[in-house]
């Protein structure tokens, strides 16, 4: 697990994490993060939520987006993407500033973080329709960033930022 900035893509080192249950109870106190913002976790529990927490800023993470473990992925390597932006909500013409991690499982057991793979992230509208398309290359934590301008004048609704291996949504309105 590497807990990286969603705006830079850079790792937090001495981030602190904490697991909650689904159900509401309290935040459990996990670990901090080492110096390179990284903690291995062996716990693949599917109903908690994972917190990071560095200062005043808050990060959390529903674990069904770490692809856990399941029968059949015993065989090759896959790889999964997430994205982050940093709001859920824009106005038209306003930045959309976004970054992701790119990891891949090998095995269905060992996660790595994917260095020095180029991936193209594709800004999508409402009506799924390519908006804008950028190239980004990861770095030695799977990270990359990127940014994208929405159009003054475009369309409303649930617009999304995709690459070949995972989606995030976001919501464009007046």
């Amino acid at each position: 697990l590497v807990v990286v900035n969603a705006i830079t893509g850079q790792p937090v080192p001495g981030a602190m994490l904490y697991v909650q249950r689904n159900n509401g109870e309290a935040k459990e106190r996990l670990a901090e993060t080492d110096g390179a913002g990284e903690y291995l976790w062996q716990s693949w529990k599917r109903d908690v939520m994972l917190f990071a927490t560095k200062g005043d800023d808050t990060a959390m993470q529903p674990l069904w987006a770490y692809k856990p473990y399941s029968p059949g992925m015993e065989k090759g390597v896959k790889k999964y993407c997430n994205l982050y932006t940093d709001r859920a909500i824009y106005r038209p013409g306003q930045t959309v500033k976004a970054a992701l991690t790119h990891y891949s499982l090998s095995q269905g057991k060992e996660l790595n973080a994917v260095n020095g793979d180029t991936l193209t992230v594709t800004l999508r509208d409402a009506q799924h329709k390519e908006v804008e398309k950028k190239q980004v290359v990861t770095d030695a934590y799977g990270a990359a960033s990127v940014e994208f301008l929405l159009p003054s004048a475009g369309r409303n609704g649930s617009w999304s930022i995709n690459t070949e291996y995972g989606s995030q949504w976001i919501k464009v309105e007046e």
